[in-house]
C-alpha cells in the first residue's frame, strides 16, 4: 500500500490512515527544532552525551537544562534512569558540566543506585551490603574502604532512597520496594483470617464431576480471603476457575485479571466473563501512575489473578494498594514456569511462605492425559527423559549437521505446517536466544525466514533491521499512550509515503486470527468459502497480508475485551520500538498460548537450556509441540537446574508475627 501525504484531502478518500494518524506520523518525524535547542544539543555533545541522548534531555528540560537537571534527586545522574544513559559517558558529562567531585553525595547515591537498579533488572529486590559497596567502588574508581564509608554515610540519610535490611547480614535495597514487599505482607496478612461460609459445590451447567483436588479449588475461590491455587498443564486449573466463578455468590463484585493482554483474552475465553490486563483494572495512566490506590480503592468482593507467576513485586502491590480491606484475593498459575520478568518472584514467595491456604492440582485429567505436554511436562521438571515418539500432536526434527542448519529446517517445518491448513498467526518458534550470529536464535531465525517468506514488497529501513509488509512484529518496550505493550505481537499491514520517503507504518495488533477479524469486521464466514479462500492462494503469509487488507480495520484505541484486532500508527522512529518477530525468546512467551509450539532445543545452546527454560516453551501449546534440534540439546536442558532464585525479603516478611 502507497501512500501520498500531500494531500490530506485525496489520501482520507483512497486510504485507510487517517488525517489524525498522518498528523501522527509528521509530528513523530518532525525535524525543524528551534535555533537555541539545536545549540544546546551541540553543548550537550561537546561534554560527551551521544546524539540521541543529548536530544531526549533537551526534549523534556529544555534550554534551562541545566537548573532542571539540578533539581532532580539524582541530578544529570538522572538522564541514566530516564533514559538509559550509560554510566561513563553521563558520569563523564556530569563532571565536565556541573563540576560534581569525585566523593559528591550526588555521585556516590548515584552510583549506589546504578547498582540497585542492576539488580532489579536481574530479578533482585537487595544486594548485600559488601557487594553493594563493592560495584559501586568499581563504579566511582574509588578504593572499597573509602566507598563503604561514603554509602554507610548515605544510608545514615534518610533524604535518599535507600533502606539498609538486617542485622548480622546486612542488605541494601531501594525504599520503593521495601515499601512494596510491606504493603503486601500487611495485605495478605490482614486477609489470613477472612473466610466465606460457603455451601458446598453442586454442578452449576459447567461439569458434572469434579476432582478432590478441583473440589478444594473450587472451595477455596469461593471462601479464602487470600489464596492460591497452582498446577502444571492438563491438571485442571482451567476448569476449576470456570466452575469457581459459576458458583460464586452473584452478588459479590468480581475481577478477572492477568499481567498480560493475552493471558486476559484466555481468561475470558475459558470463563465467558470479561478479563483484563492488572494495568486497565487498576486503571494506569503513565504520568499519573494508577488510578486506583490506596485513596481511590475498587469496590470489588472478590479478585481472581491468573497467570500469576508472572507478577513481580511491584505489580502486586500496586494490586493489593488498590483493593478495599474486605476484598478477597485469589491467585491461580503455575508456580513451575520461570519466575517474572520484574523483581522479586511473588508467587514463589507466597507459596513457599506457607502463610496462605495454597491447593496444588497434580492429577492429569482424562481429556489431557494423552495430550504429550501433560505426560512429558513433569518428566521434564524432574530431568526424566521424554518420550520423542511421533504422535499427532508431537513432532521432533532431528537436527545431525550443523547448527547453522537450524534455520533451513524451521523454514520446512512451516512449510509442512502450512500444507496442513496452519495459519502463520496459529504458531509461535521460539528458542533459548536472541544473541545476533548464534544459530538458531531469534535474530538469526527472524532474518532467515523473513527472506524465505516475505523476500520483497515495500520495505523500511529501521536501524539494522528491515521491514516488509506483511511481516510478523513485536513490540519491545510498553508505549501506554498507544496501548502496546512489550511482547504485542502484529503484522505490518501498511507504510506512509510523502513522496518517496517512509514517514510511518500501520501495525495490525492483538488477537488477529481469521476468524476473528471476520468476526469483528466482515461477519462470519461460512467454512465453504473460508477453504475455497485458502486454497485460492500459494503462500501462507500472503493469505494472512490479503485477508488483513480486505479487512482494513480502522485505527482504534484498545476495547474493553482484551487483545481486541486493532490498527496501531507509527511514526518512522516509533518503529524502532519493533523488532521482528517470527522468532521469540521463550522469556517473550511467557503468559501466552498458541495452537502450535515450534521449539529450538539444541546443543548449541546448552549453556542457557535449563529445564525450567524447556519446561515453559512446551507449555505454551495447547495443540501440537514440534520440537527441533538433537537429543544431546534436550539431555542438556534435562541435566540443567539452574538457580533461578531471587533475592527477596518477601517470604521473611510474610512468616514474621
Amino acid at each position: 500500500m502507497t501512500i501520498d501525504f500531500m494531500s490530506k484531502r485525496r489520501l482520507s478518500k483512497k486510504a485507510s490512515l487517517t488525517a489524525d494518524a498522518i498528523e501522527a506520523m509528521m509530528a513523530g518525524d518532525g525535524s525543524a527544532t528551534a535555533a537555541a535547542e539545536r545549540a544546546c544539543v551541540a553543548e550537550l555533545k561537546k561534554f560527551g552525551l551521544s546524539e540521541t541522548l543529548a536530544e531526549a534531555t533537551i526534549a523534556i528540560y529544555g534550554t534551562r537544562w541545566r537548573e532542571a537537571l539540578l533539581d532532580e534527586t539524582f541530578g544529570p545522574y538522572v538522564l541514566i534512569f530516564t533514559f538509559k544513559g550509560k554510566w561513563p559517558a553521563v558520569d563523564a558529562f556530569a563532571r565536565k558540566a556541573f563540576g560534581i567531585a569525585n566523593n559528591a553525595d550526588l555521585r556516590v547515591s548515584s552510583a549506589l543506585h546504578e547498582v540497585l537498579n542492576a539488580a532489579l533488572l536481574e530479578g533482585h529486590c537487595y544486594v548485600p551490603l559488601h557487594s553493594a559497596v563493592m560495584a559501586a567502588a568499581g563504579l566511582l574508581k574509588l578504593s572499597g574502604s573509602v566507598t563503604a564509608l561514603l554509602v554507610d554515610a548515605l544510608l545514615a540519610d534518610q533524604k535518599y532512597p535507600f533502606e539498609l535490611d538486617g542485622s548480622s547480614i546486612k542488605r541494601v535495597l531501594l525504599r520503593s520496594i521495601a515499601d512494596n514487599e510491606r504493603l503486601i505482607a500487611d495485605a495478605i496478612r490482614l486477609r489470613k483470617l477472612q473466610t466465606k461460609a460457603v455451601e458446598l459445590w453442586q454442578p452449576c451447567g459447567g461439569v458434572d464431576e469434579l476432582s478432590p483436588e478441583q473440589l478444594a479449588a473450587v472451595m477455596l475461590i469461593q471462601s479464602a480471603g487470600i489464596g492460591v491455587v497452582t498446577g502444571g498443564p492438563g491438571t485442571g486449573k482451567t476448569t476449576s476457575l470456570q466452575e469457581a466463578c459459576l458458583a460464586l455468590d452473584p452478588r459479590e463484585k468480581l475481577a478477572l485479571c492477568a499481567p498480560t493482554g493475552k493471558a486476559a483474552r484466555r481468561m475470558t475465553d475459558a470463563t465467558g466473563q470479561i478479563a483484563t490486563t492488572i494495568h486497565r483494572l487498576l486503571k494506569y495512566d503513565p504520568r499519573r501512575g494508577f488510578l486506583y490506590n490506596a485513596t481511590n480503592p475498587l469496590d470489588l468482593d472478590v479478585v481472581i489473578v491468573d497467570e500469576s507467576s508472572m507478577l513481580d513485586i511491584p505489580l502486586a502491590a500496586a494490586l493489593f494498594d488498590a483493593l478495599r480491606s474486605h476484598t478477597r484475593v485469589i491467585f491461580v498459575g503455575d508456580v513451575e514456569q520461570l519466575p517474572p520478568v520484574g523483581p522479586g518472584a511473588f508467587f514463589r514467595d507466597l507459596i513457599a511462605s506457607e502463610t496462605v491456604p495454597v491447593v496444588r492440582l497434580v492429577r492429569v485429567h482424562r481429556h489431557a492425559a494423552g495430550s504429550w505436554v501433560a505426560v512429558n511436562a513433569p518428566k521434564i521438571l524432574a530431568g526424566e527423559p521424554v518420550d520423542f515418539t511421533e504422535r499427532p500432536d508431537f513432532e521432533f526434527w532431528e537436527t545431525t549437521g550443523e547448527a547453522t542448519g537450524l534455520g533451513e529446517v524451521v523454514g520446512e517445518v512451516l512449510e509442512a505446517l502450512y500444507l496442513t491448513g496452519v495459519e502463520p498467526q496459529e504458531h509461535v518458534i521460539l528458542t533459548p536466544r536472541k544473541t545476533p550470529g548464534v544459530p538458531g536464535s531469534t535474530a538469526d531465525l527472524n532474518a532467515q525466514l523473513q527472506q524465505r517468506f516475505n523476500p520483497s514488497g515495500q520495505s523500511v529501513d529501521v536501524g539494522m533491521q528491515v521491514f516488509r509488509v506483511g511481516d510478523r512484529v513485536i513490540q519491545t518496550r510498553n508505549d501506554y499512550d498507544r496501548g502496546v505493550m512489550n511482547g504485542d505481537l502484529g503484522v505490518l499491514t501498511g507504510l506512509g509515503y510523502h513522496k518517496d520517503r517512509v514517514l510511518g507504518a500501520e501495525v495490525l495488533v492483538g488477537d488477529i486470527t481469521p476468524r476473528k477479524i471476520a468476526q469483528a469486521i466482515l461477519g462470519v464466514q461460512p467454512p465453504a468459502s473460508q477453504g475455497a479462500y485458502r486454497a485460492a492462494t500459494v503462500s501462507a503469509f500472503a493469505r494472512m497480508v490479503e485477508r488483513l487488507e480486505a479487512a482494513k480495520l480502522p485505527v482504534a484505541d484498545p476495547t474493553a475485551v482484551e487483545n481486541q484486532p486493532r490498527t496501531v500508527i507509527y511514526s518512522k522512529k516509533q518503529l524502532y520500538a519493533l523488532q521482528l518477530g517470527y522468532a521469540l525468546t521463550i522469556h517473550k512467551s511467557q503468559g501466552s498460548e498458541w495452537p502450535v509450539v515450534i521449539v529450538i532445543c539444541h546443543s548449541c545452546h546448552s549453556g542457557m537450556l535449563t529445564r525450567k527454560l524447556l519446561y515453559t516453551a512446551l507449555t505454551r501449546a495447547s495443540q501440537k509441540v514440534v520440537l527441533i534440534g538433537d537429543k544431546a540439546g534436550v539431555a542438556s536442558a534435562l541435566a540443567a537446574v539452574r538457580d533461578d532464585s531471587r533475592r527477596t525479603l518477601l517470604r521473611s516478611r510474610l512468616c514474621a508475627e
